[in-house]
C-alpha cells in the first residue's frame, strides 16, 4: 500500500485499488472500494456517488447520486477505520511516496519529516470519531453555511462569505438559495471569518489556490466595503490561496453597475473573474424563467469588465427551456456568445437543468401546455451547444451540478 502525500493532502491506496483521501489535517474527504464510492464535505455531508459506465455518454448517467443516512455513515467508518489500522500495524507493507516525487514508492527516498507527517495524518484520521466529524461540519457551517454551488473550475476556492442569499432570488429554475434571506456583511465580519476559516482549515488550506466570494451576489457588497474586504484578504491569507485570484458571481440586471474606473480597482486587488447567469440569450425563454434580462446590458458589462482587467465566464442552462423553445434558445444564445469575442481567459459553461421542486417550475410548465426535454436530450442540446462553440477563444466547458460537494 501506498500513502502519496501531496500539498495539504493526501492518498492512501490499499493493494486491492481502495482509496482513501485525506486533508491535511486527517478529515476523511472521500473513500473508494470497488463499487462503493463515497465524497465527504466539509459540511459533514456524505454522498454516495454513481460507478461511471464505461462507454457511457456524458451527462447521461443514471441519477443515484444519495446523501447516507447517519446509519450508512457509522458503517463506511467503520470500514475505513479498519484500513487505516491495517496500514499503521507493525510490519504492514506501507510506503511513503513525497509529494515531490509523485512516482516514488519508496520510503527511503522520503524525507524523515514527510514521512513523519504522513504517519501523523494517518493516526489523525484513525481517531477521528462520528461526533468529531459532526463537531467538525457544523464549525464549518457556522462560517459559511451550506455552499449550494461553485463553478467547476472553483471548487477549490476558499469559500468566503461576503453576501449570504441571492438579491433576486426568484428564477423559476434556481431554488438553490430560497432557504436564506439576502444580506452583506461588513468588513469586519468578512475579515474574521477569513481568519476562522484560516485556523478551519490548518494543514489543509494549501489545497485552496483562489478564494470565491458567496454566496450568489458578491458585487452587491458596496465598492468601498468590498475594496476593504479585498485588501484585507491580502493580509489575512497567506499567498497560495491568492495564486489564482478572487472571483465571485454578480447578477447584472439588478445589482448596480460599477464604472470602469470601480472595476478596475478591484481588479488591481485581485478580482480576476465575475461569474454571471446567462441561462439563455432567447427573450422567450428567459421570461419563461421569470429572470431580468437584457443582452445589451450583459455585453456591455462583459466589454466593461475586460476594459478594466477581468474575465467574466458565463453559464449557460441546457435543457431549462421546454422543447417548444428549443430552437429559439439555441439559434439565440449560439448568437449572442459568439457576438461577445470572448478571450482565452473567459470561460463558458454549459450546465443541464435539474429540475427545482421548490419553485414550481413543473407546475408551470404543464399550466402553459408545454414539454420538457427527457435525458437523453437535453445531452443532446449539450452536444449542439459545444458544437456550435467550436472555435471560439474562450474555453468552453460542461458544468453538473448533480452531486456538487465542497471538499
Amino acid at each position: 500500500m501506498i500513502l502519496q502525500m501531496k500539498t495539504g493532502e493526501a492518498n492512501l491506496t490499499i493493494d486491492d485499488g481502495c482509496q482513501i483521501l485525506l486533508d491535511g489535517e486527517g478529515r476523511i474527504t472521500g473513500y473508494y472500494e470497488e463499487a462503493l464510492r463515497i465524497r465527504r464535505a466539509y459540511d459533514d455531508r456524505w454522498l454516495r456517488l454513481p460507478r461511471p459506465e464505461r462507454g457511457g455518454r456524458s451527462g447521461n448517467q443514471p441519477e443515484v447520486v444519495r446523501e447516507l443516512p447517519e446509519g450508512e455513515i457509522t458503517g463506511v467508518l467503520a470500514r475505513i477505520r479498519g484500513r487505516l489500522e491495517a496500514a499503521l500495524a507493525p510490519g504492514s507493507a506501507l510506503e511513503i511516496a513525497a509529494s515531490s516525487l509523485p512516482n516514488s514508492s519508496r520510503s527511503d527516498d522520503v524525507p524523515r519529516d514527510e514521512q513523519e507527517e504522513g504517519i501523523r495524518l494517518l493516526r489523525q484520521s484513525l481517531s477521528t470519531t462520528r461526533e468529531a466529524y459532526r463537531t467538525d461540519g457544523q464549525r464549518f457551517r457556522s462560517l459559511v453555511g451550506r455552499i449550494p454551488v461553485l463553478p467547476p473550475d472553483r471548487y477549490r476556492s476558499l469559500y468566503l462569505v461576503v453576501a449570504p442569499g441571492c438579491r433576486y432570488n426568484r428564477c423559476l429554475f434556481c431554488e438553490l438559495y430560497r432557504d436564506r434571506p439576502f444580506a452583506t456583511f461588513p468588513p469586519l465580519e468578512v475579515q474574521r471569518r477569513a481568519r476562522e476559516l484560516v485556523s478551519f482549515f490548518g494543514r489543509a488550506l494549501p489545497t485552496r489556490t483562489s478564494v470565491f466570494l458567496g454566496d450568489a451576489s458578491g458585487l452587491a457588497v458596496p465598492q468601498e466595503d468590498l475594496e476593504s474586504i479585498l485588501r484585507s484578504l491580502h493580509e489575512v491569507l497567506p499567498p497560495r490561496v491568492l495564486r489564482d485570484g478572487i472571483h465571485t458571481f454578480v447578477d447584472v440586471f439588478v445589482t448596480r453597475s460599477r464604472h470602469e474606473r470601480e472595476l478596475r480597482r478591484l481588479s488591481e486587488l485581485g478580482l480576476r473573474r465575475l461569474y454571471i447567469g446567462l441561462e439563455s440569450a432567447s427573450p422567450e425563454v428567459l421570461s419563461f424563467y421569470r429572470k431580468p434580462h437584457s443582452l445589451e446590458i450583459l455585453a456591455a458589462e462583459v466589454r466593461k469588465a475586460r476594459a478594466a482587467g477581468i474575465a467574466t465566464a458565463l453559464m449557460i442552462l441546457a435543457g431549462g427551456a421546454p422543447r417548444e423553445m428549443q430552437e429559439s434558445h439555441l439559434e439565440e444564445t449560439l448568437r449572442f456568445l459568439r457576438s461577445l469575442d470572448l478571450e482565452a481567459e473567459d470561460r463558458i459553461f454549459l450546465s443541464p437543468l435539474v429540475i427545482p421542486e421548490a419553485t414550481g417550475f413543473r407546475e408551470e410548465v404543464e399550466r402553459r401546455g408545454l414539454s420538457l426535454l427527457d435525458a437523453e436530450e437535453i445531452v443532446d442540446e449539450v452536444d449542439r451547444l459545444t458544437a456550435g462553440l467550436a472555435g471560439i477563444t474562450a474555453k468552453v466547458s460542461r458544468y453538473q451540478l448533480k452531486g456538487f460537494l465542497y471538499r
